[in-house]
């Protein structure tokens, strides 16, 4: 509780995400290929960011994008590396995501 959470993928499963991470006092963050509607960002406290810079900035990184060729690979070893010590990447998306 109390960390940052990354979504990777704001749609139905990532807001769903979201709102349960609210639960537990989590902020949140997140990344799209479009920013969502100011009305859902300020619905789930969400807050938009550069890709890179969730990777930095998250101790939970959860991802909810579709498997595309601009998503293939989308996790490789310098963005894993950019992440905190101890940090948690929770693969909810296609498993080509991550390289």
């Amino acid at each position: 509780s109390g960390g940052v959470l990354g979504i990777v993928g704001l749609g139905r499963i990532g807001r769903a995400v979201a709102q349960r991470a609210r639960g537990f006092g989590m902020r949140i963050v997140y990344t799209q290929r479009t920013r969502a509607p100011r009305a859902v960002e300020e619905a789930l406290g969400a807050r938009y960011v550069r890709l890179d810079d969730l990777f930095v900035m998250s101790d939970v990184v959860s991802l909810h994008c579709p498997l595309t060729e601009e998503t293939r690979h989308l996790v490789d070893e310098r963005r894993l590396a950019s992440m905190k010590v101890g940090s948690i990447l929770l693969n909810t998306a296609r498993g080509p995501c991550v390289d």
